[in-house]
């Protein structure tokens, strides 16, 4: 992907009824038309081959069980858990609310790797740029700790994050081990406006040299900090095993991919030989509606 690519993405979501069941469903989201062409030249996949593959064929997440697997599933996984997909024995398509339930911890699963790759793009890009003006052992500088909010979006302390995570590496003096023990909001509130002087101005086009070379630093930091808030709430939901059905996957997805390719075009091509989102976004349990 070339330099300053914009990979905001489009595509339209199926919507659905309070039980998580769609009620009306649109033309199936497409990927944005660079992400779709990188990941088809990351596998080397060509055109036809692949819209045919991953469009044309779909098939649907199988449960293939009897009533009293069923039941067994919803004594297990809780029928409050299963509601929203309308999974619960009172509903005659109980079957297909649990191939929605089974797809959507599959879409989940496979969202892991691109938000691994994502997570730790930014963070060691957040952290690269602190380093810039703090030293590499940016965690342990007074005036860094200092400089940071008592609070954060309500009830977040990012001083007592930098200090917990600082005490639970113990002696070691490591930044690559305080890294993953901060929380996911500790990024984003480094990517806010306050920060843009002291921290972005001098940096953010060396820490993220594919971000669009006609932006100003301010939109480019504007604009990661966008990403990162949704990409932090789609991890959040995620990691609680919470639905995720009525997510814009493709615009999750494409925010994933400009946070990391702008970044580094390399580490973003491996990561598209290595999804398998597209090919779980296609297998949706109900149909294409085409027109």
């Amino acid at each position: 992907m070339g330099k300053g690519l914009d990979m905001k993405g489009g595509g339209e979501s199926y919507t659905t009824k309070e039980n998580g069941l769609p009620d009306k469903v649109d033309r199936f989201p497409v990927l944005c038309p660079q992400v779709e062409a990188a990941a088809r030249e990351s596998r080397g996949d060509s055109g036809s081959e692949y819209n045919q593959s991953h469009t044309e064929s779909k098939p649907k997440v199988d449960c293939g069980m009897q009533q009293e697997r069923l039941e067994a599933l919803v004594r297990t996984l809780s029928p409050a858990r299963l509601g929203p997909y309308g999974a619960h024995r009172e509903n005659p398509e109980q079957l297909a609310g649990m191939n929605l339930y089974a797809w959507n911890a599959q879409l989940s699963s496979c969202m892991l790797l691109p938000l691994h790759f994502c997570e730790v793009t930014l963070r060691n890009a957040v952290s690269e740029a602190i380093g810039r003006v703090y030293g590499p052992d940016w965690p342990w500088h007074s005036g860094f700790e200092g400089s940071l909010p008592s609070k954060f979006g309500g009830r977040y302390k990012p001083c007592l994050d930098l200090r917990n995570a600082r005490e639970s590496i113990g002696a070691e003096r490591l930044t690559g081990k305080v890294i993953p023990e901060l929380k996911p909001v500790f990024w984003l509130q480094m990517l806010r406006a306050k920060n843009l002087g002291r921290i972005w101005l001098p940096s953010i086009k060396t820490v993220f040299p594919h971000a669009p070379s006609d932006q100003p630093a301010d939109e480019i930091r504007e604009s990661l900090y966008d990403d990162w808030k949704h990409v932090k709430d789609v991890r959040n939901r995620i990691a609680h095993h919470e639905p995720i059905l009525k997510r814009n996957h493709v615009e999750d997805f494409d925010r994933m991919c400009r946070i990391v390719g702008w970044r580094c075009d390399h580490t973003l091509q491996w990561m598209l030989q290595l999804e398998r989102f597209q090919e779980i976004l296609a297998n949706h349990p109900f149909p294409q509606v085409n027109g």
